[in-house]
């Protein structure tokens, strides 16, 4: 498929969350937009009641549930492509493995794809 919007689809929802939705392994994720740690955490409390405990410097996955559907939430600092990539390799080999796909030399593309179309999304969004 060369048309990446056949394979996920990106709506922002409210001021700092994005929702990808990758059709083919049918996964959720949101990305979160916010400049430091500190706004990261007030985003998460005030859109899922959630108190983050751990402080990253510049990115954070973590899989929380939502109408028992996990979703993959992203944070990472906008400025540090290096940080959003990281994250989003933890997303995808997350979601993979929950699908019993396997990170190995057999198996590689689907993370770099997977991995691949949540950067895409991320980076070409506009907030």
């Amino acid at each position: 498929m060369s048309d990446p919007n056949t394979i996920y689809a990106v709506k922002k929802c409210g001021k700092h969350i994005l929702h990808i939705y990758d059709f083919i392994y049918e996964c959720n994720y949101y990305w979160i937009e916010a400049k430091d740690h500190a706004e990261y955490c007030k985003v998460m409390k005030r859109q899922f009641n959630l108190d983050i405990e751990v402080d990253p410097k510049d990115g954070h996955f973590r899989v929380i549930e939502k109408h028992g559907i996990p979703i993959g939430v992203i944070w990472a600092k906008r400025n540090q492509p290096d940080s959003i990539a990281h994250e989003c390799f933890h997303a995808a080999s997350f979601f993979l493995r929950s699908r019993g796909v396997e990170l190995s030399d057999e198996s590689d593309g689907a993370d770099a794809y997977l991995m691949s179309y949540l950067i895409r999304a991320i980076t070409k969004a506009k907030f």
